[in-house]
């Protein structure tokens, strides 16, 4: 049995997370799914939700209308990281390369950042990009900045 965790920071939402090998394989779930959670900023949201802008960044609010589910996780805008994180069970079925998506909306650069590590112990989970933590940065370079969306999509 593996185990991830997942830090959600900067006001991003996650709908869905799986593991894939190559296209061959798939493991997924719902992100809404965890088994355990420490801390308060991460929340299980509805459709429908209501999410604060970031006028610094030119993004205004809007409405996170459809969510696979039914629901989503995420971090309200202008809410600081309190260490929250979530955590998921996952079996790998076979060895190999395996790749961790998510579907995300990462409106803009202040809200583009999900910090998860593998295999960790819950006192090593934290938002740093180190030896047991990791970091996607959604659209990071300047060049890439104008594909950030209030929509839902696939990252990996």
């Amino acid at each position: 049995m593996r185990s991830i965790h997942v830090f959600v920071f900067l006001g991003i939402a996650v709908l869905l997370c799986f593991v894939s090998q190559a296209y061959t394989a798939e493991i997924s779930w719902e992100a809404e799914k965890f088994i355990e959670k420490k801390g308060d900023s991460l929340k299980v949201y509805k459709a429908g939700f209501k999410a604060k802008g970031n006028p610094d960044e030119n993004v205004k609010d809007f409405v996170i209308s459809q969510a696979s589910g039914g629901s989503f996780v995420g971090q309200d805008n202008g809410v600081a990281a309190d260490g929250s994180w979530l955590k998921y069970e996952f079996s790998v079925p076979v060895g190999g390369d395996w790749y961790l998506w998510g579907k995300v909306i990462a409106p803009s650069v202040a809200d583009n950042s999900v910090h998860w590590g593998i295999d960790i112990a819950d006192g090593d989970a934290k938002n740093a990009d180190d030896d047991n933590c990791n970091i996607w940065d959604f659209f990071e370079a300047e060049s890439l900045r104008v594909h950030y969306t209030t929509n839902w999509m696939w990252f990996r």
